[in-house]
């Protein structure tokens, strides 16, 4: 959360504190601000919003953050587990069509777009293999070293696709389809070969010419209705 998160967020948290007949100083609802500051304001609402229901005293800080943290943590972590296949296994040279919101929309949040995201990934590990090779040559100790830093900058990835999860599963404005252009053999952005199909629980597939009309025609419909909205 920012700054101007606090004013919306004292006041949701004060009507739980109605809600539970628990009383609420300035001081204390600043420190559960400060411990939740790590997470979007979306997030944390909905985390107030489920507390109101699911929670029989006013919950510990601790509690709010479990209920931020369960599911959707585990949901976070598959996603990243699926990009990071279908990258290696496929890469930027094919388009991508996401039928699951926040899985699309955390690409965009993490990268901008599916091509970028590909770089972004592959960029890791092509920096440690050309790192490795030149360890590897001079002392074990070197070659250790170049392996911590690699894993450091995965791991730093790898939170940052998480909170970007984590904000797309707050936004209302995820759209239920959309297309990730490829990148081609000129380092331009294409749109064909057909796109590669990501639906929670199931790996990429090849999508039919009716389906990939279909994604486009969809995509069409949301584009308009977005110009329209600015």
């Amino acid at each position: 959360m920012h700054e101007q998160d606090t004013t919306r967020f004292f006041e949701a948290i004060t009507i739980l504190g109605e809600v539970f007949d628990a009383k609420l100083s300035t001081a204390r609802c600043t420190a559960y601000f400060e411990i939740l500051a790590d997470y979007a304001w979306p997030i944390v609402e909905i985390a107030l919003k489920r507390a109101m229901r699911e929670q029989t005293f006013f919950p510990k800080p601790a509690e709010l953050i479990e209920l931020i943290e369960g599911p959707r943590k585990d949901e976070a972590e598959q996603a990243w587990t699926q990009l990071q296949e279908i990258v290696r296994d496929y890469g930027p040279e094919f388009p991508l069509a996401c039928y699951e919101p926040a899985f699309a929309e955390a690409i965009s949040i993490f990268a901008g777009d599916w091509v970028d995201a590909c770089r972004r990934i592959e960029a890791i590990s092509e920096r440690y293999h050309e790192a490795a090779a030149r360890a590897k040559q001079e002392s074990i100790r070197a070659e250790r070293e170049v392996r911590q830093q690699w894993l450091k900058e995965e791991e730093a990835l790898h939170w940052a696709f998480i909170h970007a999860y984590h904000l797309a599963q707050g936004r209302q404005s995820c759209v239920s389809a959309r297309i990730f252009p490829a990148l081609d053999n000129y380092g331009a952005i294409a749109a064909a070969p057909p796109p590669l199909g990501i639906q929670r629980g199931r790996p990429p597939w090849f999508l039919s010419k009716d389906e990939v009309g279909e994604m486009i025609e969809v995509q069409g419909v949301i584009d308009g209705q977005q110009r329209l909205q600015a």
